[in-house]
């Protein structure tokens, strides 16, 4: 019974994480014109890889754009 809600509340942790980063997205995507869809993106969170987010941003422009070189799979650079 422990180990069922030791299951529960990292269920539930997890979750909350995901959402709050999903929100913090939400603030600054403009998810119509971005390359990567939220779906895919709440998807990659839900998985337990380590991603690589490369950001960059054009100051001039209205909007910011996430384009998908998010990427599942980091790795450490060797050297």
């Amino acid at each position: 019974m422990e180990n069922l809600q030791k299951h529960s509340e990292n269920h539930m942790e997890k979750e909350n994480s995901v959402e709050s980063t999903l929100a913090s997205f939400d603030r600054i995507v403009d998810w119509n014109s971005s390359l990567t869809s939220r779906e895919d993106l709440e998807k990659l969170l839900h998985t337990e890889k380590q991603l690589r987010i490369k950001f960059g941003a054009d100051i001039t422009a209205q909007t910011l754009l996430i384009s998908p070189v998010i990427s599942p799979g980091y790795t450490e650079p060797v050297g």
